[in-house]
């Protein structure tokens, strides 16, 4: 019988308030395979069917009647009855005249089963196969139930048997001349439906013009083995099965009057495909409600929308869609659980409200007049999923939970116990499926040993591996044995997961008194074969033309490539502008995987950038000013109390230092590089990175675009009425539950509006919108790589065999991080200021200025001559730095500063040789291990290890180990400014190999080898430029947090010149190349460097004075001096003098070909007069410089 259970049982039903309408109590059949009759609601159930169908029957005959439909048309529709029998009738009794006692006289005929003066009229029903089916007023269903000698639950349950059996009536057909039966012939004529069938009592006599089906004193003719088995199809069939219909508006008379609810996915079996509105009209609410939604879709999701009314008409005794229980969902998944338990497979079901139901709330909760019902609240939709239904479901008895509910009854209280006393603080979703292996093995240990373990204290070594014990069930024998642990690191990071729970366990027994110490082993002594780390292959960046070409797939056309190749992301969405469903393409995934490739952000970052919506304001990219939030999150308020604002801040994507204006602009990553855990844990969730509007360099001027592409998107798609999330609503991954709460919520900028998720961590809070996976993103990039490749080959056929982009293997040879060199802002890293892109955009040198053009060219020149007597300020802070002792001395590290160097923070304590190098101390620690490289695995997870300092040797900004403090602040602006200094020449050095490749196109025949070598040179200067830009920004980190610890501000800086201490301001200026030079030389002076850390400054001022004495004709007093210290300060002393002669600004043009000073015949003669005075008075200046020397 198709394995559905017939009960009377009514607590077999679930109750539940309407969702809106919670005044309602609805009653509802969550289960698979048992259908419940409430037998309190059916008596004399053959009689009740009479009456409703007689009634029912009556009504259309004088509906008919009324009409004065005389000329017979639709007079089918009436039937046994004709126009001509009525009339008889009438005449019979003598009111042929008189209408309304002809309606009268028909309906007492009616009323009484066809029946006159105690006599049964001779009626006759020609059976059409086109007939709906047989009227179920032609039916005795009291007399059938008499002669079945069936009470009235027995009648009903016989009638839901015939219908939910698979022996129902069918078309048999014959194959190659065969019949194909679908089950035994003599199995059908035993089933409930035949059983029906003989026990058939009709009110008149049907049949077709050649052959009767039935006959009032015969009763139902069988011709099974003539006209049914037979193999051709033949209107007896026909009749067999509309009287299947009748039976089944028999059963549906009673689900109307709520004393039947079948199984939800047993509704079809009971109605039909088809309804009729004999029982259910179309104009009931519900009927309207759902029928809006299939009106709007066509094909299978219209069907689905018609099997869902079906569904809870029989399943439940609802009235309107405001009357669905929350938990109707939920209760229908775990009674399927429960079943494919049983069963010991799952179970297909092939109806099943889920999908349909999403659909037609989400339908029904954008209609104005739904909304706006009293007592409204938005469905949780998201838990319509069938993962957030087993979630909700098992709650805290799932085997993540750390609740260890789950095994209350299966392992001993005490055992359970004691392990709680990890799982409670520290266990979470990723460390408990290892500690589940040990659970599950304590069960199965106790389940087959005699020796009982019931508290952690029984264990002993053999429980977890003794080699003379081997034959012993122990915990590596179940590792070994178990099917999902294959490999030695699967098995040893189980073990390693474990032994570090337990330990925890045996720690907090020590405290309470225990003196049992963990027999279990460590890891490196079983797992001897595992591989200590995965085999890893390094690789350089992707190569700057396979980028462009990257960047060129995915944004051309406005993401084409990502609508063609991935028709999943086109979506039918309702338009809240436009009050309309569209079919629409969805840009969030190439809008993120855009921001990848221009920002230095991972992809986790990227993914949950917010919107802003809890903010008290929001940046308006087209107002250039904040603007009050309008949203319904706006100032959302956190349980304790406190707005978004008051315990978080703004979290907004955009933010700006200023109400308005685009001056101070900022981009805010609500998520740490890391995923924060530690962060995260204390409060701190983001960093801001400064940025600037309008910088003329396309890829960072297109991130405010994406922006506001995206929040187009989402003005017309998104739900108005969204919950705010957390990271861990999307996997708790290592996070306790214990830091659930005092994580901040977002509303993801770029969340997927078209699937509705559940919180895995709160699944009763409601529908969540999360943003697409790190998965679909990986997706999507492989398939722009692999089309990138392919243009690669076609632009250079020469590589068309080479692996460009994968492997022999089909594995990528660049991952999402391999972006994050190439792209302007990855250059930035951190941040993205003005003054760099000063730099990369080739601007004036910008520096931080602390003398030059702080004091003028007199002062300069005395504090130049004091600075030759002294051994500068850098040998005096090395050297009180040493008397003070390097360990009294607060120092910041490098490694504080820095995200990913805190990830491997050095230790100190074990002391070392210090050694003050540029701009603070280095305790002698190896350049080779200095740096971290962070890379990104197929899951979205991060790796972090150890490598060389980025950029070079001795370059301590960008090493881990390098510490400084506030009395190094004056060597610390000078190594900030050399390091400013090779940003600007590598930026040019990469501007002319671009103009090269330009003029490339234009001068050669077949470019393509010539340009691939410039493209390669310049990728190197890029590499090597991000690394400068890097350590810029690490700098200026350690710069202010020497200056915060000093507590003043950059403005009073003291510094001391010619023994007097002046206050200055080190602010950044963009000076000429000239300016630049001496102002660094000049602090190199200052600081009493040795001459070779200025080398180049000097070298570049010494070229220049040469080439003004040499056209000059005036003979250069530089050439001769033999100290470097002198051959320093004679310099600079000769080109403040030269400044002087000239009384104007030397420009960069000037700087680099000093003939431009010469082509104006009148200053000319005035600065070559100049330049001989200089000599002369040079010489009595460098006298005493090296007297004093």
């Amino acid at each position: 019988m198709n394995n559905v259970i017939i009960t009377t049982d009514v607590h077999t039903l679930k109750t539940g308030q309407g969702y809106i309408n919670t005044d309602k109590e609805v009653r509802y059949n969550p289960t698979i395979d048992t259908c419940v009759i409430d037998e309190a609601l059916i008596v004399d159930a053959g009689k009740t069917l009479n009456d409703f169908f007689l009634t029912a029957y009556k009504t259309d005959v004088v509906n008919f009647l009324e009409a004065n439909n005389e000329s017979g048309i639709k007079e089918h529709k009436i039937r046994p009855l004709t126009i001509g029998t009525m009339n008889r009738l009438a005449s019979d009794a003598g009111i042929n005249d008189d209408t309304e006692s002809k309606h009268r006289l028909i309906g007492r005929l009616i009323d009484d089963g066809f029946v006159m003066n105690g006599e049964k009229v001779e009626l006759y029903y020609r059976f059409a196969p086109t007939d709906a089916y047989i009227p179920p007023a032609l039916i005795d269903f009291q007399a059938m139930q008499h002669q079945l000698g069936l009470t009235d639950v027995g009648f009903i349950t016989l009638l839901l048997e015939s219908l939910f059996s698979d022996l129902v009536p069918r078309q048999i057909k014959k194959k190659k001349g065969k019949l194909d039966l679908p089950y035994e012939k003599q199995e059908f004529l035993d089933s409930a439906f035949v059983t029906l069938l003989r026990a058939l009592v009709l009110r008149a006599n049907v049949g077709t013009k050649t052959d009767d089906y039935y006959k009032i004193d015969t009763g139902f003719i069988d011709l099974f083995d003539s006209h049914y088995f037979h193999g051709d199809t033949n209107s007896y069939q026909m009749f067999v099965y509309r009287l299947k219909v009748s039976f089944s508006l028999a059963i549906q008379c009673f689900i109307k009057r709520n004393a039947i609810f079948t199984p939800y996915s047993k509704a079809t079996a009971v109605m039909g495909r088809t309804n009729y509105s004999l029982i259910f009209p179309e104009t009931d609410e519900i009927a309207i409600q759902i029928g809006g939604v299939a009106e709007t879709f066509t094909g299978g999701t219209a069907a689905e929308q018609k099997r869902l009314l079906r569904g809870l008409r029989c399943s439940t005794d609802m009235n309107s869609m405001k009357d669905l229980p929350e938990n109707l969902c939920f209760d229908y998944a775990q009674c399927a659980m429960r079943m494919n338990e049983e069963l010991g497979y799952e179970e297909a079901v092939t109806e099943h409200p889920r999908k349909p139901l999403k659909l037609a709330l989400e339908h029904l909760e954008r209609i104005d007049s739904y909304r706006n019902q009293s007592n409204f609240k938005s469905f949780n939709l998201g838990a319509m999923s069938k993962t957030a239904n087993k979630r909700i479901i098992e709650g805290d008895l799932a085997r993540t939970s750390p609740t260890l509910k789950r095994y209350r009854g299966q392992l001993p209280d005490q055992f359970l116990n004691e392990l709680t006393l990890y799982t409670e603080l520290h266990a979470n979703s990723q460390n408990m499926q290892y500690l589940n292996h040990f659970i599950d093995y304590v069960i199965a240990y106790n389940s087959r040993e005699i020796e009982q373990l019931t508290s952690v204290e029984q264990l002993e070594v053999h429980h977890f591996y003794h080699p003379l014990h081997t034959d012993r069930f122990s915990f590596m024998r179940y590792l070994n044995n178990h099917p999902n642990l294959t490999t030695p690191n699967s098995k040893k990071t189980a073990w390693s997961q474990v032994r570090l729970a337990l330990n925890h366990v045996f720690n907090m027994k020590k405290r309470q008194g225990s003196t049992k110490a963990l027999p279990m082993q460590a890891s490196q002594e079983i797992f001897k074969d595992a591989d200590g780390k995965r085999a890893t292959t390094s690789r350089r960046s992707m190569p700057s033309d396979l980028y462009d070409l990257c960047l060129e797939v995915l944004t051309e056309n406005n993401y084409f490539f990502v609508e063609d190749n991935f028709p999943s992301l086109t979506v039918t969405l309702f338009n809240h502008m436009t009050g309309k469903n569209e079919k629409v393409f969805m840009p969030n995934v190439a809008h993120i995987l855009h921001l990848l490739m221009i920002l230095p952000a991972r992809t986790h970052q990227g993914r949950w950038i917010d919107e802003g919506l809890l903010d008290e304001k929001i940046w308006d990219l087209d107002l250039q000013k904040y603007v009050i939030n309008t949203a319904a999150t706006a100032n959302f308020t956190y349980p304790d109390g406190q707005t978004h604002n008051e315990k978080f801040g703004q979290t907004a994507f955009v933010q700006s230092e200023q109400a308005e204006g685009s001056e101070e602009l900022s981009l805010y990553f609500n998520t740490n590089k890391t995923k924060g855990y530690t962060l995260q844990q204390k409060g701190y969730t983001g960093y801001s990175v400064p940025w600037v509007a309008d910088s003329g360099i396309e890829n960072v001027d297109a991130v405010f675009g994406i922006i506001k592409k995206q929040k187009t998107f989402n003005d017309k798609f998104s739900p108005k009425h969204l919950l705010p999330v957390r990271t861990v609503d999307e996997h708790a991954g290592k996070y306790s539950p214990s830091i659930f709460e005092k994580l901040p919520r977002f509303i993801p900028l770029f969340r997927d509006v078209s699937s509705p998720k559940v919180s895995v961590v709160s699944p009763e809070m409601g529908t969540i919108f999360l943003p697409p996976t790190h998965a679909m993103i990986r997706k999507v990039f492989l398939a722009v790589l692999k089309e990138a490749e392919a243009r690669y080959k076609q632009k250079n056929p020469h590589h068309a065999n080479s692996k460009i982009a994968f492997g022999e293997d089909g594995i990528a040879l660049f991952d999402l991080h391999s972006l994050r060199v190439y792209g302007i802002t990855d250059l930035l890293n951190a941040g993205l200021d003005k003054e760099i892109v000063k730099l990369l955009v080739g601007h004036n040198t910008s520096i931080m200025t602390l003398y030059y053009r702080k004091i003028g060219e007199r002062e300069y020149k005395k504090a130049l001559l004091e600075a030759q007597r002294k051994s500068g300020i850098a040998i005096t802070n090395e050297k009180d730095a040493l008397e003070l002792g390097v360990d009294k001395i607060i120092w910041i590290g490098n490694a504080t500063l820095d995200e990913d160097f805190s990830l491997f923070k050095p230790d100190f304590s074990k002391g070392g040789h210090p050694r003050f190098m540029k701009g603070g101390v280095c305790m002698n620690f190896d350049c080779q291990d200095g740096g971290v490289i962070i890379k990104a695995g197929q899951n979205g997870t991060d790796t972090a290890s150890l490598t060389s300092v980025r950029g070079g040797a001795l370059r301590c900004g960008n090493c881990r180990y390098w510490r400084s403090s506030p009395r190094f602040i004056a060597e610390q602006i000078y190594y900030l400014n050399e390091c400013a200094t090779e940003v600007k020449a590598l930026t040019d050095e990469r501007f002319k190999i671009y103009d090269q490749i330009n003029d490339a196109y234009d001068t050669h025949e077949d470019p393509e080898f010539i340009i691939a070598r410039l493209n390669d040179k310049a990728d190197q200067k890029t590499e090597l430029l991000c690394h400068r830009v890097t350590e810029l920004r690490r700098r200026q980190k350690m710069l202010q947090a020497s200056l915060d610890q000093m507590e003043i501000e950059n403005a009073i800086l003291p510094v001391v010149m010619n023994s007097q201490t002046h206050c200055v301001e080190p602010s950044y200026e963009s000076i000429s190349m000239l300016d630049a030079a001496m102002e660094l030389s000049m602090q190199a002076v200052m600081l009493g460097l040795d001459p070779s850390e200025s080398e180049i400054h000097v070298s570049n001022l010494d070229q220049f004075l040469n080439k003004i004495f040499n056209e000059a004709s005036v003979s250069n007093p530089l050439l001769y001096i033999p100290s470097a210290e002198v051959k320093r300060a004679a310099v600079l002393f000769s080109a403040v003098r030269t400044k002087e002669l000239l009384g104007e600004q030397i420009t960069d043009e000037v700087f680099a070909d000093p003939r431009l000073l010469f082509e104006d015949p009148e200053k000319a003669e005035k600065l070559i007069e100049g330049l001989k005075n200089l000599d002369s008075s040079f010489t009595n200046e460098m006298a005493g410089i090296e007297h004093e020397n």
